[in-house]
């Protein structure tokens, strides 16, 4: 992903809504609350990729790879095994 493509204020938004609250409640990050979210997005990019390889027939296992191409390819892979 080229992060730089990203728009700085969708970053900061993202940043004040979603993890800062999470990882630096105080206004300092706190490095446990770090540890155990960067783990839950492990086990989770893990997991996705499982789910993606089984459903899409082994066309898929990026966990990164957008909804609407996962949606199309599991489409495909259901009218061909039916």
């Amino acid at each position: 992903m080229d992060h730089d493509a990203i728009p700085p204020e969708y970053i900061e938004r993202v940043w004040s809504e979603v993890w800062g609250p999470i990882v630096a409640p105080k206004g300092v990050l706190e490095l446990r609350s770090i540890m155990a979210e960067l783990y839950d997005y492990h086990v989770l990019m893990s997991e996705v990729s499982k789910v993606y390889d089984a459903c899409t027939g082994g066309k898929i296992s990026k966990p990164n790879t957008k909804a609407e191409a996962v949606i199309a390819v599991i489409g495909d892979y259901y009218a061909e095994t039916q």
